[in-house]
């Protein structure tokens, strides 16, 4: 995946983030007393009721122990992300007009924007992007968001271009980064 470009550092974290929440809770039982193995349901009911969307992330693991049998046949719950509230097509608008037009607004917010605005990518998507995903070819400007890059409208692919030209890591960043982090070759985060 990494080599694909599909593995980025907000990935990595989410993954690390699981691994040592399992290994918190396992300690957890240790210190408790208890195994893995002897987890009953009930504990298992009490532990999503009491951690709520925390335990979430023990969610995997624990479907992973009882699919290898590490412990007993236990139901667990399903997560239903909360329903966030779409913008109305009105206000979306409105922002990006707002963010082709305002030059007081920073570029780079301005062309972050943007491309949250009209490409309906989430933002650690955005963030992990690289200056070479810009391409411009007879003056269509071009953004590869996957294997096929994806045309921008004139006025917004200006706008790409020119925060590439200006030197999208201009802040001392890394140049690589379309949004580069404060760490030295590391993309911004969230």
């Amino acid at each position: 995946l990494a080599e694909r470009d599909q593995l980025s550092g907000v990935h990595v974290a989410h993954d690390r983030q699981k691994v040592n929440t399992a290994i918190a809770y396992l300690a957890e039982l240790r210190a408790a007393g208890r195994h893995l193995g002897a987890l009953t349901q009930g504990e298992v009911d009490a532990l999503f009721a009491e951690r709520g969307t925390h335990a979430v992330s023990l969610r995997n693991f624990l479907s992973f122990a009882v699919s290898t049998k590490r412990c007993g046949p236990l139901r667990l719950p399903c997560y239903r992300s909360r329903r966030r509230d779409l913008m109305a097509e009105e206000r979306r608008l409105e922002l990006i007009d707002q963010l082709l037009s305002d030059q007081s607004l920073d570029l780079g917010d301005r062309v972050a924007g943007l491309l949250v605005l009209t490409l309906a990518q989430p933002v650690a998507r955005i963030a992990s992007l690289r200056t070479d995903a810009v391409r411009v070819v007879d003056e269509e400007v071009t953004i590869r968001l996957a294997k096929t890059p994806a045309p921008l409208p004139k006025p917004m692919g200006s706008l790409v271009v020119a925060f590439v030209e200006r030197g999208a890591g201009a802040h001392g960043g890394d140049e690589r980064w379309l949004f580069p982090g404060r760490r030295p070759g590391a993309a911004l985060r969230q």
